[in-house]
């Protein structure tokens, strides 16, 4: 029933499922100020789940759906781009010590503007 109700809104309200593609793929970790994460909309790898067995099952795609999930692998690779950079980002500033981070603080700023 869950998964009708939500092709239903989908079918239904958002008519441009693009906007899940406006939010930046980098931010700031809640927990570790210092930390990036991935910020890659949830929603939208439910949606490409969803689509996949719809498409299995011979349901009709809405067009807005069909759309963004036309562009599925080239989210996924950014994605798993993106997981890369994070996480080698996040252990090379766990691995400085506060001497370290020091030195490197102006270094450190211009990666910062540039990634986020």
């Amino acid at each position: 029933k869950q998964w009708y109700q939500r092709r239903v809104a989908i079918t239904a309200g958002d008519k441009d499922l693009g906007h899940l593609l406006d939010a930046p793929l980098m931010a700031r970790c809640h927990d570790k100020n210092t930390m990036l994460d991935v910020n890659f909309d949830r929603t939208l790898l439910k949606l490409f789940r969803e689509i996949y067995y719809w498409e299995r099952l011979k349901f009709e795609i809405p067009h807005s759906a069909a759309e963004v999930y036309a562009k599925e692998e080239d989210l996924r690779t950014l994605r798993e781009n993106v997981l890369l950079v994070v996480r080698d980002y996040n252990r090379i500033l766990a691995a400085l010590n506060t001497e370290e981070r020091g030195l490197f603080k102006e270094r450190i700023k211009f990666l910062d503007k540039k990634i986020l």
